[in-house]
């Protein structure tokens, strides 16, 4: 079965005489690949804008801002990422951020460098081909991420977790026809003891899942419609569970990544919105994320 090379930096698909094998590589606001098999590095530089209209409290009850209240955050990221082997996607990310609470006449605000990030993910098996015997299996791969207190934390307004995060996962893609696919993903994260705040303290774990459709109307643009649940538990200080500070937040997503005719780059937008929903969302911010992005990729 013969293979193209990926058209999208941002939405990289793989392409068979038989069937479109597609790659949801690297599509903006998902946490997919930004390479392909075919694909030697890629570098993706983002800007993003969050604005949160209000907030879940600890009892999943909605309070949304009054007039003159809001929390804004906006944030610059540049992702690299490199094919040791075909199977195999190193990444790192780095950026700015700056975020401010206002309310009336006082704001709080913060800024500097964001969390840092290192990434592995290892595409391990392929899906079965359509025509072949048996159950129509998924491709499966492994994920390992890194992530580093980079960003400043303070007791009124965090730009960063303020604490090492190891996090691993995995992920599951089936091509549905010639422009559909679907998946489903699932990572779960531990927190190291921090003093970022000038006490001992310890972050709850976190578990994120995901379901993910995306679709290709032709080889040179892509979207996504994405749904995430991320639950994360009570933190403890000097040692004593706090409870009441676990969260969870119910996210949908939207994407889109274009191919430049001519061109390696790939520009992408993305936008999420996280759901003032009663029993899914507690202590969380209702919010609206705007994402641009430009993405290239170098073939092997």
């Amino acid at each position: 079965m013969s293979r193209a090379p990926a058209l999208l930096a941002g939405a990289g698909m793989l392409l068979s005489t038989a069937s479109a094998h597609a790659c949801a590589c690297g599509v903006p606001g998902l946490d997919t690949p930004l390479t392909t098999a075919m694909d030697g590095w890629g570098l993706r530089a983002s800007e993003g804008a969050r604005l949160a209209t209000g907030r879940m409290d600890g009892q999943g009850r909605y309070r949304r801002f009054s007039g003159d209240e809001r929390n804004l955050r906006y944030e610059t990221q540049l992702l690299a990422a490199y094919r040791l082997v075909p199977r195999l996607e190193l990444s790192s990310s780095l950026g700015l951020a700056r975020e401010a609470d206002v309310a009336g006449a006082q704001q709080t605000s913060s800024s500097g460098p964001s969390d840092s990030w290192a990434r592995l993910r290892f595409d391990a098996f392929d899906e079965t081909p359509v025509h072949r015997a048996g159950a129509p299996l998924p491709a499966l791969s492994f994920t390992g991420s890194l992530r580093a207190p980079t960003a400043k934390a303070g007791r009124e307004l965090n730009i960063g977790l303020g604490a090492w995060e190891a996090a691993a996962g995995l992920a599951l893609e089936r091509s549905v026809s010639a422009r559909w696919r679907v998946g489903l993903s699932a990572e779960g994260a531990l927190r190291a003891p921090d003093r970022s705040l000038g006490i001992e303290r310890r972050l709850g774990p976190r578990l994120t899942t995901q379901a993910a459709a995306w679709c290709w109307p032709r080889p040179t643009l892509a979207f996504s419609l994405s749904s995430n649940l991320t639950w994360e538990g009570d933190a403890a200080v000097r040692g004593v569970a706090q409870p009441g500070s676990a969260s969870r937040m119910l996210q949908l997503g939207a994407g889109i990544v274009y191919a430049l005719p001519g061109s390696v780059l790939r520009p992408g937008l993305a936008v999420r919105q996280s759901l003032p929903v009663t029993g899914a969302s507690i202590n969380s911010l209702v919010a609206t994320t705007v994402e641009l992005s430009l993405s290239l990729v170098s073939p092997r």
